[in-house]
Formats: C-alpha cells, sequence, structure tokens
C-alpha cells in the first residue's frame, strides 16, 4: 500500500478544478472531492460575460497585467474583490457570487479572512483547463 492510499484531497472553484487533474495522475490516492470544479473555463466564459459587464472586464484584464508585470519584480499581489455586483471589478459577479463569503467564512469565524484574489490569476484562470491537460497514463505502476 502506497501513502496515497490513506490520502485524500479536496478543492473547491479552480481548485476543484486541479483536484481533478491531481487525481487523474495519481489513481492510488484514497479519494479526491472536486466540490464545484472550474474544469474547463473556456466553455464557462459566457455565463461570466453574462454577468461581468465588459467595462468591467476591460478594467480586470489591465490590472491583472499590472500584477503579473508587479510579480515578476517581486512586488505584493495587487487584490481585487472574490465577488461583487455586477458592473463592479472583481473575479466573480454572478448572483450567486456574494453568498460565497457566507460559504467560506460563515458567522466571520475567520476575521483575518479576506475575500480578494490576486489581479494576475484571472490572467490564467480565463483559459484554465484541467480537464485537457496532458494527463499522463492512469496505470498502476507494476
Amino acid at each position: 500500500m502506497t501513502v496515497y492510499a490513506r490520502l485524500a484531497i479536496w478543492g473547491f472553484s479552480a481548485s476543484g478544478g486541479h483536484i481533478l487533474a491531481v487525481a487523474a495522475r495519481n489513481p492510488d490516492l484514497a479519494a479526491a472531492i472536486a466540490q464545484t470544479p472550474l474544469a474547463d473555463a473556456v466553455p464557462a466564459m459566457p455565463a461570466v460575460v453574462r454577468y461581468a459587464t465588459p467595462a468591467a472586464q476591460l478594467r480586470l484584464i489591465p490590472r491583472g497585467a499590472l500584477d503579473a508585470l508587479g510579480g515578476l519584480f517581486g512586488r505584493e499581489p495587487l487584490l481585487v474583490p472574490l465577488a461583487g455586483e455586477r458592473r463592479t471589478v472583481s473575479m466573480l459577479s454572478t448572483p450567486d457570487a456574494l453568498d460565497g463569503e457566507k460559504a467560506l467564512n460563515p458567522g466571520n469565524r475567520y476575521p483575518d479572512f479576506k475575500p480578494a484574489v490576486a489581479a494576475r490569476s484571472i490572467l490564467r484562470l480565463a483559459l484554465y483547463r484541467p480537464d485537457r491537460q496532458q494527463l499522463g497514463s492512469r496505470r498502476r505502476p507494476t
């Protein structure tokens, strides 16, 4: 028995999509839980565009590029809200996005929790496709 046979992994949203790729490369895992995974951002884009107005997107993308450039020089991330109202600069603006903080930090149990993400992450998430990665062989080693 490998050590993986006693290991479970869990991910939500973008990390939920990543869990799919990790589990595919590690068939000896005991369990993999992908809760509402972002499994393929490209077909999800029409829904994103429907809620995030073009003006908000045009403000978010340059912030992401500026943040990515700053990261190359060791600067702290430029944060944007994880969720926001429609027409605001935020990572998510779907009708249910604002409820996410209640689920992630119920009753303000984690007072240091910051519902924000690095703006640079939008550049990679927009094309995130863990289901299309080269996952390698799922066969167990002999």
